[in-house]
């Protein structure tokens, strides 16, 4: 019987550090240069999904905080390619708003 009790809690714990790991991935947080403001990821989507950025494509998966310019980074694949272009769907942490940076590199390439 002592066992058992062992193995469950022993199970229990294992299960409680996987759930936080995942949390974690799930409530990731971009802070600001000052430190000072703090968003998590699931907040930038909805912002950007309620912005031109939602309008204009559909969010990634792939995302990353650059804390030199306070703002989530989230690659957008656009509804309408541009030649050259590469999308990203900027949120800014301090003033909750987001924009579409085409990152488009001028040239167009030779068909």
């Amino acid at each position: 019987m002592n066992k058992i009790k062992l193995f469950t809690i022993l199970a229990l714990i294992f299960l409680m550090g996987c759930a936080q790991k995942l949390d974690n991935k799930t409530n990731e947080f971009c802070l600001s240069e000052s430190g000072n403001v703090k968003m998590s990821i699931s907040e930038a989507k909805e912002i950007a999904m309620n912005s031109e950025c939602g309008g204009n494509g559909s969010l990634k998966d792939e995302y990353y905080c650059n804390t030199g310019t306070s703002a989530w980074w989230i690659e957008l694949e656009p509804n309408v390619e541009e030649k050259g272009c590469n999308p990203s769907c900027i949120i800014n942490v301090n003033i909750k708003n987001a924009e579409i940076n085409w990152r488009c590199t001028g040239l167009l390439p030779v068909d």
